[in-house]
């Protein structure tokens, strides 16, 4: 399924907002219902998530201790099949449909680990 470039903005602009508000009242349950039912979410450090409200029982455990913690956007591409969103801060990346405004998939990266031998040669 192809959509249009206004199609993808507003999803990309529900992403967002849903994400914002989060933040704001530190309440991320809603930040769940982001997703499809069936999500497979990969974080590097949790797991695999599989499922809209085990996503739920990880975000709200995982913000407790800071609620109002914000995720700025790496980058943003677009292509035919939805919206892809970067997080810088936590090393995110997101598909976003635009046909639901659903995030169907969300891969998280490893942080990057200095290698002391390296600097220690420069």
């Amino acid at each position: 399924m192809s959509f249009t470039r206004a199609e993808l903005e507003s999803a990309l602009a529900h992403y967002s907002s849903v994400v914002q508000e989060c933040s704001r009242s530190g309440d991320w349950a809603p930040f769940a219902d982001l997703f499809t039912e069936d999500v497979h979410y990969v974080e590097h450090a949790y797991g695999e998530l599989h499922g809209r409200e085990a996503v739920r029982e990880w975000i709200q455990t995982v913000m407790a201790p800071f609620p109002h913690m914000r995720f700025p956007q790496g980058w943003t591409a677009y292509d035919d099949t939805g919206v892809w969103v970067a997080n810088g801060t936590a090393g995110t990346v997101s598909r976003i449909d635009p046909a639901t405004s659903a995030v169907v998939d969300t891969r998280t990266r490893a942080p990057r680990r200095a290698n002391i031998g390296d600097s220690a040669r420069k």
